[in-house]
């Protein structure tokens, strides 16, 4: 009797032994290049989104910081019948309607200079602080900026208040209560303040045509006229997609975009004419002078 064999199973078997044979051999160098091209193109295209997310996500932080910090200045003016938090210069003079400031007062909202201030002491001793409870929420997420010789230590504070918040006495638009403000969805309060202008806890901006942008006219006789004298005594950031954040009275915050980047010092004038029109964009928030041709542009 003929033994048969199964035969039809041989193919099957090298089939399978051909599979496990290529699944076990190793990538090829130009395979490998491959892999690596394609990493390379999918890196190259999310690593942007990603970077743009990380920043909407900082911006975010900082005006959920400058939020909480209202809370605690709104909390502070009730508790002393109405009567804003100070924010003061030690000791300040004024030239041509332009201050000269040094540290902030003892009894303001933060003490002393942020690019010096190894320790939270100077915000822990301001008069805000029993209402706000956190040294976080006085620093910008996307702050990277370091104290002075220190390097490694990040500054504690990245926001400064607004002058006519009750600032040392001289320009009348300055208000010491809160039932002052004529408008508080349009005043603002607290900023963020770029690194290389930050030093006090004040934030001073010019009024519109006031003696120092006039004396900036003829101090500089062959600047452009067009731009009236306007000139930057603080600068603010423009760290969030070249813009900054911003807070009002009325409890708000939001991020407020530049048309020009922020590369300019303290006390210079205005770079061109995008930065003209953001200087007068952040005067528009100034007590008492919001009108929407003078802010211009969207908010967000």
């Amino acid at each position: 009797m003929r033994t048969l064999t199964c035969a039809t199973t041989v193919p099957g078997r090298t089939l399978l032994e051909r599979a496990a044979s290529r699944s076990g051999r190793a990538f090829t160098f130009i395979e490998l290049l491959v892999v690596i091209a394609i990493i390379a193109v999918l890196a190259a295209m999310l690593l942007p989104a990603f970077s743009r997310a990380r920043s909407r996500g900082q911006s975010i932080e900082c005006q959920n910081n400058l939020r909480q910090l209202l809370v605690a200045w709104t909390a502070y003016a009730m508790d002393h019948s109405d009567a804003l938090p100070a924010n003061k210069w030690r000791a300040v003079t004024w030239g041509d309607d332009c201050p000269e400031g040094g540290q902030s007062s003892s009894e303001s909202w933060v003490v002393g200079d942020t690019t010096s201030d190894v320790h939270t002491w100077n915000i822990e001793n301001g008069c805000l602080f029993p209402y706000s409870k956190s040294t976080g929420i006085y620093h910008c997420p996307a702050d990277r900026s370091a104290v002075n010789g220190n390097p490694r230590v990040l500054r504690n504070r990245s926001y400064s208040m607004s002058y006519y918040m009750n600032g040392s006495q001289w320009k009348p638009e300055r208000k010491t209560k809160l039932c002052q403000i004529p408008d508080t969805s349009h005043t603002f309060v607290f900023l963020d303040e770029h690194q290389d202008s930050i030093d006090d806890g004040v934030f001073f901006i010019h009024v519109p045509g006031d003696l120092g942008e006039r004396t900036e006219v003829m101090d500089h006789p062959t600047a452009n006229p067009a731009f009236k004298g306007a000139h930057w005594m603080d600068v603010p950031a423009d760290r969030h997609s070249r813009g900054c954040s911003l807070s009002c009275a009325d409890g708000r915050a939001f991020h407020l975009p530049w048309f020009s980047p922020k590369n300019q010092g303290p006390d210079s004038a205005v770079a061109n004419e995008a930065d003209f029109r953001d200087i007068r964009r952040l005067q528009a928030f100034i007590p008492g002078l919001w009108h929407p041709e003078l802010a211009g542009g969207p908010t967000r």
